[in-house]
């Protein structure tokens, strides 16, 4: 840790993500302050609350700049990191001063930055006003390179995962097969594609559960397609669930799904890999990093559940072949993705920017 030492301010929302990095930074003895639009309590963490009224969410990030310029000036930090590249990506564009990391989110430059001009702008913006951008993925870097981020301000490594907490566990041959998911019920995840596999799936394993994490605006309609399908009495949607539940409750799976259509590097997934789930992921270029088709887990296209149901199949059926696949990721996590590792690099970019001004 650096000594003095560095006072952090975070903009971005009080997520598990910027929660558990901020967290973490205060943990280690730094003084650590979040300014934001959705505050919620953080351990050790000073929440700075700011606002732009009940108006569309980029007109009110606009509206709040002034109240959320205050707040910082207040705290007067050492650096800024910013989570997402558009919403608090423009808030930080206005700020003078201190040195900016970005991290952008992966939607905001994968997708909004493709599909809106207001928000290619405010990208454009966040990326000429950081100093740094920490980038959990190639694809992600190779597109705010698009952008106009400068190369040498660009690191690519995933935050990583807890491998204390997400320890491995080998699956016992045999028993009721658990299918997991614990993404978000969004369009952007999918998760009806994994609802239609599942009646050819049951076909030939009835006994096979399927077990949905997470909550999301489509609840009620996965509810209904699940029933349509025949499968409702084989598909559990348990809710969302806190991220200290989350290693306890993949210990409970055996093969992890994700029908993601953008991702950066999903942090489900590495936590899957970790404790030694089989994955079985959208074939998207964010899980291409990880996942080599047939060999530590399969890739499957995006709308097409009759390749997802043979995928899932085939795991079911190779109980050796998904023990060799888990042992091996849980090497990869353990090389390319310790939380640990990646937090001191983070800590060593804080310290640095912060000797540079």
């Amino acid at each position: 840790m650096y000594s003095p030492a560095v006072r952090i301010c975070y903009l971005g929302d009080a997520n598990v993500q910027v929660r558990r990095i901020s967290e973490h930074f205060a943990s280690r003895g730094h003084e650590v302050h979040l300014v934001t639009a959705r505050p919620a309590p953080i351990a050790g963490v000073t929440v700075h609350h700011f606002s732009g009224g009940s108006l569309a969410r980029r007109a009110a990030f606009v509206l709040g700049i002034p109240q959320a310029r205050r707040h910082v000036a207040g705290i007067r930090p050492d650096v800024i990191h910013v989570f997402y590249a558009t919403s608090y990506g423009l808030v930080s564009s206005f700020i003078a001063g201190p040195p900016v990391v970005l991290s952008p989110m992966g939607t905001d430059v994968l997708i909004s930055s493709k599909e809106s001009r207001t928000a290619r702008f405010m990208v454009r913006r966040a990326i000429a006003r950081a100093d740094l951008i920490l980038s959990v993925a190639g694809h992600i870097s190779r597109r705010v390179i698009e952008l106009g981020a400068d190369p040498a301000r660009v690191e690519t490594f995933p935050r990583g995962v807890d491998l204390g907490r997400f320890t491995y566990r080998p699956r016992p041959p045999g028993g009721q097969a658990v299918i997991l998911s614990n993404r978000r019920l969004e369009p952007v995840y999918n998760i009806d594609q994994l609802i239609r596999a599942a009646p050819l799936v049951l076909r030939s394993h009835p006994e096979a559960r399927f077990v949905i994490y997470g909550e999301g605006f489509l609840r009620q309609e996965l509810e209904t397609l699940a029933a349509a399908c025949g499968v409702a009495g084989s598909v559990d949607f348990r809710g969302a669930i806190d991220h200290d539940q989350v290693p306890p409750a993949l210990s409970g799976g055996d093969i992890y799904v994700s029908c993601s259509r953008s991702d950066g590097t999903s942090a489900c997934l590495l936590e899957a890999m970790a404790t030694g789930l089989y994955p079985i992921v959208s074939d998207i270029e964010a899980n291409r990093d990880w996942i080599q088709n047939n060999g530590n887990g399969a890739l499957v296209p995006l709308d097409d559940p009759e390749a997802l149901s043979k995928a899932l199949l085939e795991a079911l059926d190779s109980p050796d072949g998904r023990r060799r696949a888990a042992e091996r990721n849980r090497v990869i996590v353990e090389r390319r993705a310790s939380w640990e590792v990646n937090m001191n690099r983070i800590e060593r970019a804080y310290g640095n920017l912060v000797e540079s001004v």
